[in-house]
């Protein structure tokens, strides 16, 4: 996914580009649960990197969070597995301050370093299966 982003995009440094509201693949992981799994999150680049959807990709099918056709299983399925939950993008993304990229879970880590072989690994906080970063945004919980 990362790499398809890169070729539509012809970069993965998004900071001075004029996009509005845009799509980027994400490795996500349940607060709750420690399950970890990949989605594209949308977000609006002209403000701070608002976080304004997920879609999941999962067993069931892809998901969207809050999407008009969700279905009961479905939303089950990631009230479960994943709400709340923490997400990292595999690409840069300048002026978003609602991602720590300073602090990856050692697992995510390594699914991001996939992105990137060249650069060095991210520091990674000790948080193997559990201990939320309070300073990171949570999904949005759904009821």
């Amino acid at each position: 996914m990362h790499d398809t982003c890169v070729e539509v995009y012809g970069t993965d440094n998004f900071g001075s580009h004029s996009y509005e509201f845009i799509e980027f693949p994400a490795v996500i992981r349940g607060r709750n649960t420690g399950h970890i799994g990949l989605g594209i999150v949308t977000l609006d680049l002209e403000s701070s990197g608002e976080h304004w959807g997920t879609f999941f990709l999962t067993p069931k099918g892809v998901i969207e969070q809050g999407g008009e056709n969700i279905k009961p299983d479905q939303s089950k399925y990631l009230s479960t597995v994943y709400i709340p939950y923490d997400y990292w993008y595999t690409v840069s993304v300048e002026r978003d301050h609602h991602v720590d990229f300073d602090n990856v879970p050692e697992k995510v880590a390594a699914l991001l370093n996939h992105c990137y072989p060249d650069q060095p690994e991210p520091k990674n906080d000790g948080q193997q299966e559990g201990g939320p970063n309070p300073d990171q945004q949570n999904g949005p919980v759904m009821g």
